[in-house]
């Protein structure tokens, strides 16, 4: 069985549409739908990519295959202590993510970025501006990534 991972929580506003109007040195309203959808979309990749939660969540792991605790999703903020049973490795749930006001600011810049990206390359289609909007952040998402395995 493959490792399954999934994450329930709560999101946080970590870049907020001021915040990326700002970055875009946008000032009047037209765009705010176009850019809201960006931010969210680049949240999500920005995440998938890095490994990191960017709110408080419950991580889910299934069909972990190694006698170890895997931590998937990072910044971990509940280690799991040693099972008395072996069995107990191949299924289990911890907590991850940055609590509110933690979070990184070269993350931010990422999502800042995809952001721009996408709203530059916008008359590409979305689906094609957030893939180069991949290319341009992904060095530093990369940096968040401690287990490749993904």
């Amino acid at each position: 069985m493959a490792l399954r991972v999934s994450t329930s929580g709560t999101p946080l506003e970590v870049v907020t549409l001021a915040e990326a109007k700002e970055w875009l040195s946008i000032d009047f309203s037209d765009w705010d739908d176009l850019v809201r959808s960006l931010i969210d979309s680049s949240i999500e990749r920005s995440q998938k990519v890095s490994g990191t939660a960017f709110w408080p969540v419950t991580v889910s792991v299934t069909g972990n295959a190694v006698k170890e605790w895997v931590y998937p999703i990072t910044p971990v903020t509940t280690e799991l202590e040693d099972p008395e049973d072996e069995e107990e490795y191949k299924s289990y749930t911890y907590q991850a993510g940055f609590a509110s006001g933690e979070f990184p600011i070269d993350l931010k810049r990422a999502v800042l970025q995809r952001v721009a990206t996408g709203f530059a390359e916008r008359q590409n289609g979305l689906e094609k501006a957030m893939a180069k909007a991949n290319e341009t952040s992904l060095m530093i998402e990369l940096a968040y990534r401690e287990n490749l395995y993904l």
